[in-house]
Formats: C-alpha cells, structure tokens, sequence
C-alpha cells in the first residue's frame, strides 16, 4: 500500500511540473521510423548525411489523444550534415501529431509536443540553413540558464514558434527568405505570452540577401511584454498586449531595410492598448536613393513613447501619451513620389523629445494634444507644428544646400479657440508659412527669405527679423502681414 501511494504522488508531481522522470517519456521520431525515447532530458538527433527530405517529430510519448502535454525537454541537439549537391530539406515538428499541411499556412496553431523546452540546435550550417522548425509549446522555451546570451533555438526558418508562456530563450534563423520553399520568411510567425528572448537572423553578406521576421504577437495583457531585442533585414507587424523594455533598460527593435508596424493591441489587433514602449528603434539601412529610402511604417501606443527612434524614414510615430523619445530619422512622414501625403508625429500628451531629421530631412508633421517641449526641433523642411497647448522650442530649419538654397517652416501653431497657447524659445528658418499663437509669441524669429503668409499673435515682444531688416519689437496686433 506505501509503495502504491508513493508511485501515485510522485506521478501526480510530475505531471504537474513536466520535468524530473518525466522527461524520459519525451520521443522522437524520424520519418516515419519506430520512436525513439531516449531516456535523457538532453538528447541529440543524428541524422547523418542528409540526401533527402527528412521529417523529425518531438513529442510526448505518454500524451492522452486531446489533452495536452505533460513532460519538457532540456537540450536537444541535431547532429549531421548536408550530403554533397543536396537540397533537401529537414522539417522539425515539435507538436503531437506530425501534418505536413502545418507547413503551409504559419498561422495554423498545431495541438501542443511538450510543456517546455530548453534548447533546440542544429549544429550544421549547411544542414542548418536548409531546416525549418514548428515549435508548439504548452509552457516556456526556457532557454539554458548556464549559458543565456547564447541563442538557443537554432535553426534555418522558424516556420512557427508558439509558446503557452515565456519565450526566455534566444532565437536565430539563418536561412534566406524563399530558400526553403513558399515565399516563407526566416522567422514566419512568433507567438508567446512574453517575449524576454533575443530574436534575430543572420546577417546579410550581400545587399540582395534578404532574411526577415513576418510576425510577432505578444498576447498577455497582464505580462511583461517585451524585453528582448528583435532585429532583421526585415521586420513586418510586432504586435504587444505588455509593455515594450523599461524605463532602465531599452529595447532594440532594428530593421535593416524596413519594419511594419510597431503597436500595442490585444492579439486580434481590435482593440488599442495603452502600454509604454521604451525603445531603441531604427531602420539602420543606408539611404540608397530617395524613392527606395529603407522606412518603418508605424510606430503606435495609448501609453508613452520613450528611448530613440532613428533611421532613414518613419511614417508614423503615435502615442496616446507623450513622445520623450529622441527621434533622429531623415524623414517623418508619409511621401508618395515623393511628395508629403500625411503621416507624422502624434501625442495625446506633450512632445518632450529632440527632433532633429539633419540639413536634408523633412517632417510633415509634429501634433501634440498637450505642449511642445523638444528642446532642438531642426530639419530642413518642418511642414505642421501644432500643440493644444504651448510651443517652447528651438526651431531651427536649415540651409543653405546647394539644390534647397534655403529652409521652411510652414504651419506653427500654439492653443486653440479653447485654449491659450504661446510660442516662445527661437525660430530660425528660410522661409515662414502661417504662424498662430492664441496666447502671445516671446521668440526671437529670424526668416531668410519670405515667401509666404502671416505671423498671428495677441502680443508679441520679440523683434521680427528678415535678412537685415528688424520688425518691431512689443508690436501688439492681432495679425502682423510680412510682405517680401
């Protein structure tokens, strides 16, 4: 009767746990050869010279057809090599049941192989490179503790890597985008309650080499989010119901040539949330031509944007707090051949931030629901600067350039018919569009070269320059007309 007991409680601990003498029921199967159980947490597969294409299953050996897992995996190495001339292609499917179709759609969500999972590798580059792996966890891909800024899912594409929990563990794909078949990415498709691993492909040795992530969710609204670095050639949608980085620590997000979106929704994208992103976020490839500049599309959060946000080209930056972050990109904004057609900066709160686009760069737009604090706002064109409440920046548009001989500074705008707004700091452009502040202007404005509009104040107390001719000083009109 003891012996009956103590079998039953320690099945029972195990069973809850995944892990101790239950890790001896984790199999494996190649092609559709007898399973192997290797008996071990750590365990590696050797496949030998690969000359065909090679199926490998992960699973729980002692999984009850429709419920769920309930053993883990510790290190689990995949030994061989790529057979001379081949091409084949070695398929990983940790999940309970083997369906070639999952390789066809990354969205698909296959039963769950095991509870967690520490490392899975492929030694080989070549067979590496040619080794695409569906991942479907009910728990945690832990990573090695021993050795945590290794990477420890290596493999060529990531088709599909879903965890119940925590990804902790660091992730590399380097095969190239297309290589293995479909039009699929490096890393197609990356789901888990929190991400805290690094996720990145290798780098590319030529411009064409493309290797690229399609799809980040983070699902738990009520979990850390993101705190690991992601970065590629290419980066498409990156989607978090948590937090992206902290305060103390930011975190990098690095297209090469271009990222999707950067937004914080729940994981159908229906709803926004409001969470903080504390970022380190650029498109990091050179402005080869002006048409083909490398640019994200959008970076979006109810909460507040902090860190940096640099790169060639950002369309749109968007919180519904403030924006503290440094924005350094030659471009915000939305171009069409060209020509700007929307986009820009947007707070629900205050613009806090440096912004500073360089002697060639443009932005649309800068809209804040509160003021405008950036200490240096300076650019070669600065279209739309607007706050509901006040504006307190240096404004500097540059020039001269030998093809744009001077700067513009088109509409600024400080308050509202609700609400008094003033411009203060300096203003130095080439030339000055509409200026309107319902409250008083105190900034000293230099303008270059007239060529447009009205500069609109209750007061204003600082003297008008143009090229050498000074406009008054406490000139006190509603309306003030500048005529070149």
């Amino acid at each position: 009767m003891t012996n009956k007991l103590v079998r039953w409680a320690l099945a029972a601990i195990t069973a809850m746990c995944g892990c101790a003498s239950a890790r001896a029921q984790v199999a494996y199967q190649i092609g559709t050869s007898t399973p192997v159980q290797p008996g071990t947490a750590d365990f590696t597969i050797d496949l030998g010279s690969v000359d065909a294409n090679t199926t490998i299953r992960i699973f729980d050996a002692g999984q009850v057809t429709g419920q769920p897992p309930t053993v883990s995996a510790g290190r689990i190495t995949i030994a061989g090599s790529l057979a001379s001339g081949s091409s084949a292609i070695v398929s990983i499917f940790l999940a309970s049941q083997f369906d070639p179709e999952s390789f066809v759609d990354p969205t698909d969500q296959p039963d769950r192989g095991l509870v967690n999972l520490s490392t899975l590798t492929v030694t080989d580059p070549l067979l590496r490179d040619r080794t695409r792996a569906i991942i479907s966890l009910a728990g945690n891909l832990t990573g090695d503790p021993l050795d945590p800024a290794n990477d420890h899912v290596v493999v060529g594409q990531v088709f599909r890597l879903d965890a119940a929990g925590t990804v902790t563990g660091n992730i590399f794909a380097g095969a190239l985008d297309g290589s293995l078949g479909g039009g699929f990415q490096s890393v197609e498709f990356l789901r888990a309650a929190s991400l805290s691993g690094n996720v990145r492909v290798a780098d590319a040795v030529v411009s064409t080499d493309l290797r690229s992530i399609r799809t980040v969710r983070v699902f738990d609204q009520a979990g850390t989010g993101i705190r690991g670095s992601i970065r590629a050639d290419r980066i498409g949608t990156v989607w978090t119901a948590g937090p992206i980085g902290t305060q103390e620590e930011l975190v990098t997000i690095e297209g090469f040539k271009s990222i999707g979106e950067v937004r914080a929704v729940n994981e159908t994208g229906s709803m926004e949330l409001d969470r903080d992103f504390f970022v380190a976020a650029t498109v990091s490839g050179p402005p080869f031509d002006f048409e083909n500049l490398p640019r994200a599309e959008r970076i979006k959060t109810l909460g507040n944007i902090a860190g940096t946000i640099d790169g060639s080209h950002w369309e749109f930056i968007e919180a519904g707090g403030d924006i503290s972050a440094t924005v350094r990109s030659l471009n915000v904004g939305r171009l069409v051949d060209a020509i700007p057609a929307g986009g820009g900066m947007f707070a629900g709160g205050s613009i806090t931030g440096i912004v500073d686009v360089g002697d060639a760069g443009l932005v649309v737009a800068m809209v804040a629901g509160g003021d405008i604090t950036s200490p240096v706002i300076s650019g070669h064109m600065l279209l739309s600067i607007r706050a509901s409440g006040s504006i307190s920046s240096q404004i500097n548009t540059i020039f001269p350039l030998s093809d744009l001989p001077f700067g513009s500074l088109g509409a600024l705008e400080a308050g509202s018919v609700n609400s008094t707004g003033n411009i203060t700091g300096s203003i130095t452009t080439g030339d000055c569009g509409r200026s309107t502040a319902f409250g008083h202007i105190d900034a000293p404005i230099y303008i270059e070269v007239v060529l447009s509009d009205r500069i609109v104040a209750t007061s204003m107390r600082e003297p008008i320059v143009i090229g050498r001719t000074s406009w008054g000083v406490n000139r006190r009109s509603a309306a003030l007309a500048l005529d070149s």
